[in-house]
């Protein structure tokens, strides 16, 4: 008989919940299971314990414990950290399960819901340690170990996610434990200092922050800083595709680049950049793609880059008829193309840096381009090539 567990919430309050996810006066049950890489989910949740909800209520992490039956060895149980998405009711598992650890207790950041607090607990000695992992870059920092075996910490961030609250042993107390305080920096992911006692003759401490939740983040910036738009190469083309990327707030924790719409590539470490090799014949369009470690994304302008083929019979220059419109516009216009021809109009103000225009193929009517931009221009310069 499968296995269920009931995951709720019981909202009373006098004010109606803002978020429309939720129902105060509804229940809904989610059958646990255990998500796999490469088959069907496994029916081996017995139960959950720990349950933190993100701050905007779209889904909830939790730990739950598996037992899985083994031939030889009878039945094998382990803990480890599950997310469940609200709406579509899929699970994934944060942690694979290890037959050697228990993972258990987690929580989630209140004003950064990447950042996820939790213990570890070995299971030989008993013993255990609490983490403090970014989910979007994948940093870890070890935040403290028990001094004693049995002993849980069950950590929780403090309302600004400026610390991590957790339980460890005090002997100058009658409860013989304590809450302690291990300040953090949310956004470098860094520790500020040695934990201190937060709360003295204390055992589990629980935090949570009232208010509509509100995201603070600032999403980061990127710019292309080589190739230019414009340039040219020629087939096979090798050339440094590098960018520049920042945040205002935090930390840049990834840049994908992007060939197109295929990603070709991805960095997470400054400079970043990498050397784009055999490039074919033809027009490349070229974008990044930058993530800052609260999970925010932000791409850059693109740019197109020509690839000419040295093999390619380059036929007639084009013929160029250049004039002035009303209202000071600039026309470009090719009148010895033939049907199927394709040409790249770019402009320069200083004929160093090229910037492309558009690409326009013959159908039979005259090939014509009108530059919006030179309304405003005092000088600028022009050329045409032939696709190969």
């Amino acid at each position: 008989m499968p296995l269920y567990c009931g995951i709720w919430t019981r909202v009373n309050l006098s004010t109606p919940f803002s978020s429309s996810i939720f129902n105060p006066k509804k229940e809904t049950n989610v059958r646990l299971i255990a998500p796999t890489q490469d088959g069907p989910p496994m029916d081996i949740i017995a139960f959950a314990d720990a349950i933190d909800f993100l701050p905007d209520g779209s889904g909830l992490v939790y730990d739950a414990l598996a037992r899985i039956p083994i031939e030889g060895l009878g039945m094998v149980e382990a803990w480890t950290l599950y997310t469940l998405d609200i709406q579509t009711q899929s699970i994934t598992m944060l942690i694979d399960l290890d037959e050697g650890l228990d993972f258990g207790n987690p929580a989630l950041g209140h004003s950064h819901p990447n950042l996820i607090t939790f213990e570890v607990v070995e299971r030989a000695t008993q013993t255990s340690e609490v983490y403090l992992v970014d989910l979007v870059s994948g940093t870890q920092i070890f935040i403290h170990k028990q001094p004693e075996a049995g002993l849980l910490g069950v950590p929780s961030f403090t309302g600004d996610d400026r610390a991590i609250i957790f339980s460890s042993r005090d002997n100058t107390n009658p409860t013989r434990g304590s809450l302690f305080s291990q300040p953090i920096n949310p956004d470098s992911l860094a520790l500020n200092g040695s934990p201190q006692i937060w709360l003295s003759d204390a055992i589990f401490g629980t935090v949570y922050r009232r208010g509509t939740f509100t995201t603070q983040n600032s999403p980061p910036s990127i710019a292309i800083t080589s190739p230019t738009n414009g340039a040219n190469f020629t087939a096979p083309a090798q050339f440094n595709f590098d960018v520049s990327a920042s945040d205002s707030d935090g930390q840049i924790a990834r840049v994908e680049f992007f060939l197109g719409s295929d990603k070709i590539a991805e960095d997470n470490l400054a400079p970043y950049g990498l050397q784009v090799q055999n490039a074919p014949p033809g027009t490349l369009r070229l974008f990044a793609r930058a993530f800052d470690n609260h999970g925010a994304s932000t791409d850059s302008q693109p740019i197109e880059v020509l690839i000419k083929d040295p093999n390619a019979n380059p036929g007639p220059a084009p013929d160029l008829a250049i004039k002035t419109l009303n209202g000071g516009l600039f026309e470009i216009a090719i009148t010895n193309a033939t049907n199927g021809q394709s040409f790249v109009f770019e402009s320069s103000p200083n004929l160093k840096t090229w910037k492309i225009l558009t690409t326009l193929t013959h159908t039979g009517t005259p090939l014509k381009f009108v530059d919006p931009d030179s309304v405003s221009l005092t000088s600028q310069f022009y050329r045409v090539s032939r696709k190969p």
